[in-house]
């Protein structure tokens, strides 16, 4: 999931990149394989990280006393 996201974000910022490179500064515009590394990792490692704060609470509880709280 995050891997997409990143990616995603990647795509996003090179087309964004060329659109105003090309038609508001007038220069030319290379491909930059950096950005999609970039978009990538920090897409991965940001989904990794929402999920371990997300989920921290519910895996330090028991699941029986889980279910008792929701009952």
């Amino acid at each position: 999931m995050g891997a997409l996201a990143g990616m995603i974000a990647a795509a996003g910022a090179n087309a964004l990149g060329a659109l105003l490179a090309s038609r508001v500064l007038n220069l030319g515009y290379g491909f930059n394989g950096t950005v999609w590394a970039i978009g990538f990792f920090c897409g991965t490692t940001g989904i990794a990280i929402a999920g371990y704060f997300g989920t921290r609470r519910a895996l330090n509880v028991a699941p029986l006393q889980a279910l008792r709280h929701i009952g």
